[in-house]
Formats: structure tokens, C-alpha cells, sequence
């Protein structure tokens, strides 16, 4: 390629050269355009703005595409139109029963749930309400589903220590029996507190002694 006029077939004299380009047709420049986020528009979903690309002389403009990401929310997780929440109770309201809001919804209504009498909310069970997902894209009038998950909040060893401990065991179901048959030998073994994500660690430390204990048998000196 001729290295005067770049391959153009064309020189132009110093004083001809726009002071922009300096000859060279194309300059960088910073444009700002905004775009338009509809209702219900799903995660990855693209926004293109056609002809907002890069141009270059005798080539047709190139386009500007947005690809949507969701950021997480500290209270709902998305899956397509529906919607995903943990709601924390209290012991005496997964026995006895609540009428209360129990979240604030993303356009900051609250939505009260009254649960029914009788009905007792065990952890991990869980509620849908039909219509208060998320707007469906391009029919923002219909809506998915929200899921409710319950966690229950046991009370703790204080509010333990101020109530009469016989009076509660006297209302609560009774406590399971021995095994029957009993095992032949019983050992009464101590334990401690632990979290759960410590369960398997023993494996990683009994493959670490092994491969240290791997190699050649060595000779005894005489």
C-alpha cells in the first residue's frame, strides 16, 4: 500500500488537511444517547440503536446495542415474569397465624397476606400470589406470579430464661419416645456447636495426610 496516500489514490497538501481529521476522514468523538427500559423487559434483553455506530466514508453506519443485565435485589430474585421472596416469622405467628404486610413491593405497595386459622407454617413452606410478579414485556397489564418462602424465627435461649419452662412443655406436643427397640449398646457422646459449612472438611485433611505419607519407603541406615 502506498504509504503517501494510504491507498486512497489521493494526496492532499498540509494546508488542505482538516485540522480534525488531519486527512485521515474519521475523528473519535463522545456521543450520549439514552434508551428507553420498558415494563417486563427481560434480563439480557437488546436495545439497538440502529446507525449510532462507528462511520467511515462510503460505509453505511454500524448500530449501538444495549444488552440489559439485572442487578440482584436484596429482596425479590427474578425468574422470568415471576417473582421470588423470603419472608421471616415468628414462631408464635407459624402457630397461631399472622395478619400483617410482609413486604414492600417493587412499585412500594405493601402486600398483606392474612394466613388462615388452624394452619400451621412450617419452615421452607411456601405461598404464591397470583398477579404480583413482574408486568409481562409488551403487555405490562398482565403480570406473573409471587412466590413466598418462610423462614421461622425460633426464640432465643433470653426470652427462654422469662417464661415458666414446665407451663411450656405442658402446651407444646410431647417430646418424642426411645427407639424401640433399643439398640444394645448406647454410648452418651459430648458435642459442640458447628455450622454446616464445615462438613466434609475432615475429608480434604485425611487426603492431605495420605499424599504426605505417598512416598518410596526409605533404608535404615546401618
Amino acid at each position: 500500500m502506498c504509504t503517501d496516500c494510504s491507498g486512497e489514490g489521493e494526496r492532499l497538501r498540509e494546508k488542505d488537511r482538516c485540522k480534525k481529521c488531519k486527512g485521515n476522514k474519521i475523528i473519535k468523538d463522545k456521543t450520549r444517547h439514552e434508551i428507553f427500559v420498558e415494563r417486563g423487559m427481560p434480563d439480557k434483553h437488546r436495545i439497538t440503536i440502529a446507525g449510532a455506530g462507528d462511520e467511515e466514508p462510503g460505509v453505511p453506519p454500524g448500530d449501538v446495542v444495549f444488552a440489559l443485565r439485572t442487578r440482584p435485589h436484596a429482596s425479590f430474585e427474578r425468574s422470568g415474569n415471576d417473582l421470588l421472596t423470603k419472608v421471616h416469622i415468628t414462631l408464635s405467628e407459624a402457630l397461631l397465624g399472622f395478619s400483617r404486610i410482609i413486604v414492600t413491593h417493587l412499585d412500594g405497595r405493601g402486600i398483606h397476606i392474612a394466613s388462615p386459622k388452624g394452619k400451621i407454617i412450617k419452615p421452607g413452606d411456601s405461598i404464591v400470589v397470583r398477579g404480583e410478579g413482574m408486568p409481562l414485556f409488551k403487555n405490562p397489564d398482565q403480570k406473573g406470579q409471587l412466590y413466598v418462602v418462610f423462614d421461622v424465627d425460633m426464640p432465643d435461649e433470653e426470652w427462654l430464661r422469662t417464661i415458666d419452662t414446665e407451663v411450656l412443655e405442658a402446651v407444646l406436643p410431647p417430646k418424642k419416645p426411645e427407639l424401640d427397640p433399643k439398640p444394645a449398646v448406647i454410648d452418651e457422646v459430648p458435642f459442640e456447636e458447628s455450622d454446616i459449612v464445615d462438613f466434609g472438611d475432615d475429608e480434604a485433611d485425611w487426603e492431605s495426610e495420605e499424599s504426605e505419607g505417598d512416598g518410596e519407603p526409605e533404608c535404615r541406615p546401618q
